[in-house]
């Protein structure tokens, strides 16, 4: 996101630093940090802030709290008997015990 579009829509809207931080529930400190670019607006506020500016959905960037790519899931893995280390009953099988789970 361009920090810069924050303040060129303020100034378009002709409010203040202290007037969109009261819209917006926020300080002007928090305004004046995404606007030089020190801080990025918390995605979930990113609607809030398009509307109080009249910029239109999505031109803040994401809503999306997601922080990149998760990491897949990795498979159960037999082990050289041929057994899968994460079935109970397997285990108990490796283990040479008979007992059912």
């Amino acid at each position: 996101m361009d920090p810069t579009i924050i303040k060129a829509a303020r100034v378009e809207q002709d409010l203040t630093q202290t007037e969109l931080a009261a819209i917006l529930g926020v300080s002007p400190m928090s305004i004046a940090s995404w606007e030089t670019g020190r801080r990025s607006i918390h995605p979930k506020r990113k609607p809030t802030v398009e509307a109080a500016l009249g910029l239109a959905p999505g031109v803040l960037g994401s809503t999306s709290t997601r922080r990149g790519p998760q990491p897949l899931k990795k498979a159960p893995t037999p082990n050289s008997a041929g057994a899968n280390l994460h079935n109970p009953e397997d285990r108990l099988k490796i283990a040479g015990t008979t007992h059912e789970v």
